[in-house]
């Protein structure tokens, strides 16, 4: 009878283990798995692993320095990171092997953490795969509201180009976009109402958003842009111009393909650094961070801390709701997963 009890309580301690897995942020010894469809985000200047269907958690602990932003490269299954070294961006990449992380320092930049920040919002200057080369863009400048120079980093040669010149860009990048292009997508403008094209015919995907132009601004006709098509085919996300002051202004929506569950997923999205992702059939995509500040000082006080900071969201079923992954989050990339 004792070795029967001893065997169960065994048996129910390896069944534990690994449900305890992602959650236990102290076992290094555990293998990362990046088959499983996955949001990783620096928070805290920490990065974090995020199974959104379990909704657990893990914390990359090989990584004892600041990350400032990080992008996933799904050709190279590789992690690419930035880090803040005495001051300055440091670049490094994550790999796996066995299940282990494997971290490896590449060459650094010699630019301070500040010039990567935007002065508008304090958003995080974002790091981009374009091709086989990483983007990321330093030196806010106020006249054109934006960052003016682009860091090309080159895998190859473990070494960046820094340039200010568009026709220098283009060629280091070989003709690839910086940003993404609405041209040719399927969608139709038709009496200011967004219609999607891409199945056996056309669907209004935006008439029961009820979106409204302010009559302050001088947009006269609502301009719909920055769209996207889930990998399946069932859910589309665009953006709807509503007014344009210094920066333009207006919602980041999602419907699916036939028309329903069409909904604001954030009200004011368009300015931000950081665009929306699909994940399978879910998008993420970053909202501002409330402010429940009940007195003036709280509330200065919480702004600062949480400047470049935003939650980070995720739809959920056909419905289109917004769920919450992650608060205080200042940059976000996804893994696929399916290896």
């Amino acid at each position: 009878m004792k070795h029967k009890l001893l065997a169960m309580v065994a048996l129910g301690f390896s069944l534990l283990l690994p449900a305890c897995q992602w959650q236990n942020e102290q076992a290094g010894a555990a293998e990362y798995d990046w088959s499983l469809p996955q949001v990783v985000y620096q928070q805290a200047g920490k990065i974090y692993f995020h199974d959104p269907v379990t909704g657990k958690r893990r914390l990359l602990q090989e990584e004892d320095s600041e990350v400032f932003n990080l992008v996933f490269d799904e050709a190279s299954r590789t992690l690419y990171y930035t880090v803040v070294s005495d001051g300055l961006l440091a670049l490094k990449k994550a790999t796996l092997a066995n299940g282990q992380i494997q971290i490896q320092p590449l060459q650094g930049l010699d630019i301070a953490k500040e010039k990567f920040i935007a002065e508008i919002y304090g958003e995080y200057s974002p790091l981009k795969i374009r091709g086989e080369k990483l983007v990321l863009m330093s030196d806010f400048n106020w006249d054109g509201y934006g960052f003016s120079q682009y860091n090309i980093y080159s895998p190859t040669e473990n070494s960046w180009t820094k340039t200010d010149d568009w026709a220098q860009l283009d060629k280091l990048l070989g003709g690839i976009a910086l940003w993404g292009d609405d041209v040719g997508q399927p969608f139709e403008v038709r009496d200011q109402q967004l219609l999607y094209s891409g199945g056996k015919t056309q669907v209004p995907v935006s008439d029961k958003l009820d979106l409204k132009l302010d009559p302050e601004y001088g947009v006269e006709e609502i301009e719909y842009s920055n769209f996207s098509v889930s990998p399946d085919g069932s859910k589309v996300s665009f953006m709807a111009l509503l007014a344009m002051g210094d920066l333009p202004h207006g919602p980041l929506c999602i419907a699916n393909a036939n028309g329903s569950g069409q909904r604001i997923l954030v009200e004011d999205g368009m300015a931000g650094l950081l665009k929306p992702q699909w994940l399978g059939s879910a998008l993420v995509f970053p909202a501002p961070a409330q402010d429940l500040a009940e007195d003036a000082q709280a509330e200065d006080e919480q702004s600062e801390q949480a400047a470049g900071k935003f939650r980070l969201m995720m739809s959920h079923g056909r419905s289109n709701n917004g769920k919450l992954l992650a608060e205080g989050v200042a940059a976000f990339t996804l893994i696929q997963g399916g290896y």
